[in-house]
């Protein structure tokens, strides 16, 4: 299980790197700042990903959802705003938590 940090670039949503893309298309996971990042984005997403809008959750609940997917042995694309803020608290918080972290901007 891995959780990948992903960024979304500057706004639009095919302005996202390739590989940004990729390891969307590729995660059975995905969690996104919904107040922040394009809606368009999702659609890189597996048609049968479990998607989880983080807007409305504690820092605690974002990492339960990490849990959850370590439990299931399911990669995690954690998509935010931007570039890759990999000092955020949560990203602390993931690893400690996960086994796998991998950032990219």
């Amino acid at each position: 299980m891995t959780v990948h940090f992903i960024g979304a670039g500057p706004g639009a949503a095919d302005l996202i790197t390739l590989r940004g893309r990729d390891l969307l298309a590729a995660s059975p996971v995905c969690l996104y700042a919904g107040s922040l990042v394009p809606q368009a984005l999702l659609a890189h997403c597996p048609p049968d990903a479990r998607i989880i809008d983080t807007a409305p959750l504690s820092l605690d609940e974002i990492v339960a959802e990490f849990a959850r997917a370590h439990a299931r042995g399911e990669d995690v694309a954690r998509l935010h705003s931007g570039a890759c803020r990999c000092g955020a608290p949560w990203a602390s918080s993931c690893a400690a938590s996960t086994p796998s972290a991998s950032p990219m901007t």
